[in-house]
């Protein structure tokens, strides 16, 4: 399923900004194009993509679905769950042993500790306190720990699924 809403573009631009909810597809996707009548005419625009930020300031009813960006729509898990998050955990965490973590800018610029956690918690869709406690029991050698961890979180992203199936649904053409 598919939708399409549109709204005044958001300050800073002119036009329209047009967001895209689906869930056509594997995963769920929230983009968006901000644009002009004659610019989309000549199929330009101002900006487009993953513009979550400018879709949540005129549509902030799409919260919920943004935050499933990326996430299969039928259990709501996060894309490559295990391995994105643990990137982003290890980081948070010394490195873990890994080679590549968010902390040595193994995916561009590093980040730190910190920045590392709150990433982690936003992936997967926890409070900072859950991603706290799960920080707790994970060690070098207890990645198996981690998946544990990860499995436990499968049932409320399969719930989240289906309240933003729901929403998307309920959104008018």
């Amino acid at each position: 399923m598919k939708k399409k809403l549109k709204a005044t573009a958001p300050q800073g631009y002119k036009g329209e900004i047009i967001a895209t909810a689906t869930n056509e597809g594997e995963h769920f996707s929230v983009t968006a194009e901000i644009s002009t009548e004659r610019q989309r005419e000549r199929d330009d625009c101002q900006a487009c993509g993953c513009l979550h930020n400018e879709i949540l300031e005129a549509f902030p009813q799409l919260s919920p679905l943004v935050a499933l960006h990326l996430c299969d729509k039928e259990t709501g898990e996060p894309l490559h769950a295990l391995a994105n998050s643990f990137y982003w955990l290890a980081g948070a965490l010394g490195g873990l042993g890994e080679r590549y973590h968010g902390a040595n800018g193994g995916s561009g610029s590093p980040m730190t500790a910190e920045q590392c956690m709150k990433t982690f918690a936003n992936y997967i869709r926890v409070t900072p306190a859950r991603a706290e406690q799960i920080a707790e029991r994970v060690t070098k050698a207890a990645k198996l720990a981690f998946a544990e961890c990860i499995e436990e979180e499968r049932p409320r992203w399969k719930s989240e699924a289906i309240a933003g199936k729901a929403l998307l649904e309920s959104l008018a053409d």
